[in-house]
């Protein structure tokens, strides 16, 4: 029997919001872990709002479902990612820049807002990165000529390899960037230079804006590339969106989840 098989489990003829249901489901799982890794090892079960609630309850009053990890399933969190930050930028003129842009329409744009539209919610963002971080970047390079010159050359080595379309080389020269990045401080140099705008509040409320889109970006990518420390870490530093943008159904189930 192999450990790791991809498919679609049985599809039970009952109402998956029923307590006999949910049991069934979970009792199953655990004896599918039995199997395949032997006993006592824990099982994962990613679940949707819906479900988590009564799971948690269903797992409190089974001794006999100890074993069960349940966690949110990356979908919804990426949907009410979404909608926070929607409520974040709502009437902030970014969702205007869209529609005259001519990224999205307003229906569109409305649906990214209220996270009902994930694909197109995550190249909106992207693309809105990309524009801020090219003005970001413009004025944090203006009093340093030498970063400036770092940061070109390499830019253009990444370009060349992307180009060439070589993974070996597009690994290369990617090391190279971390390597120079480290090397030249510019972290530090990009938290200092934050600090000096601390009193513009245009410029606060955009960088705030830039961190809560890279955060569920980090997400996004952790469950993609099966990084299961990126994902733990990504949903940490967003579950304190949740509390602030009135979310607290999702920062409480991912406090229990963590």
């Amino acid at each position: 029997m192999e450990v790791t098989k991809v498919g679609t489990l049985p599809l039970l003829a009952a109402s998956v919001h029923e307590w006999p249901t949910l049991l069934t489901i979970y009792m199953q799982a655990q004896n599918i872990t039995f199997r395949a890794v032997g006993p006592g090892k824990k099982t994962v079960i990613s679940v949707d709002m819906g479900l988590y609630q009564p799971a948690e309850k269903l797992q409190m009053a089974k001794n006999d479902l100890q074993n069960l990890i349940l966690r949110p399933w990356e979908l919804h969190i990426v949907m009410a990612q979404l909608r926070t930050i929607g409520a974040f930028i709502e009437d902030s003129g970014l969702d205007t820049c869209w529609m005259e842009a001519d990224i999205h329409g307003p229906a569109t744009v409305k649906q990214i807002l209220d996270g009902n539209h994930v694909k197109r919610g995550e190249v909106a963002h992207i693309v809105t990165l990309e524009a801020l971080f090219e003005l970001y970047q413009k004025a944090f390079l203006q009093g340093s000529k030498e970063d400036l010159k770092v940061i070109g050359n390499l830019s253009n080595e990444v370009a060349d390899a992307c180009t060439q379309a070589t993974t070996v080389d597009v690994k290369d020269v990617r090391a190279e960037v971390v390597e120079a990045v480290e090397q030249s401080c510019l972290v530090e140099k990009m938290a200092k230079f934050d600090a000096t705008q601390e009193k513009n509040p245009l410029f606060n409320v955009t960088r705030q804006y830039m961190r809560m889109a890279m955060e569920m970006l980090w997400f996004i990518q952790a469950g993609r590339t099966g990084d299961w420390i990126l994902h733990a870490q990504a949903l940490q530093v967003f579950t304190k969106y949740f509390f602030a943008h009135d979310r607290l159904n999702y920062a409480h189930m991912i406090l229990l989840s963590s």
